[in-house]
């Protein structure tokens, strides 16, 4: 993967308003019932790995309800998630996020 050793000088770098991203407004479409199935899904993860359990904190930079919509699960030794939804600002924002645009500051993975 090229770029990472200037993360630190990228996510310094990276302004997300200027590139005309909003955050997705899953929570306003999810069914109460798909909520609380998000809900018991984001509880039991961030339990099993220590992680905050509030899937609205902006520090995820990471769009769990997507994640979960999309059936991803996390890896069992790392609890990484795939790049597929991580959000501007997060600090290995790549290319192969669902949120990328020509033009974002992002790191380029090898395909």
């Amino acid at each position: 993967m090229e770029g990472w050793g200037d993360v630190a000088d990228y996510i310094g770098t990276l302004n997300v308003e200027s590139q005309g991203w909003t955050p997705p407004k899953w929570k306003d479409l999810f069914t109460s019932m798909m909520e609380q199935n998000f809900q018991n899904w984001n509880t039991e993860r961030s339990t099993r790995l220590g992680l905050n359990p509030n899937p609205d904190d902006p520090r995820h930079f990471y769009d769990l309800r997507g994640a979960f919509l999309r059936g991803l699960s996390s890896d069992p030794e790392t609890g990484h998630l795939s790049d597929l939804y991580k959000l501007p600002g997060h600090p290995s924002f790549s290319d192969e996020s669902v949120y990328y645009q020509p033009g974002m500051k992002a790191l380029k993975l090898k395909r």
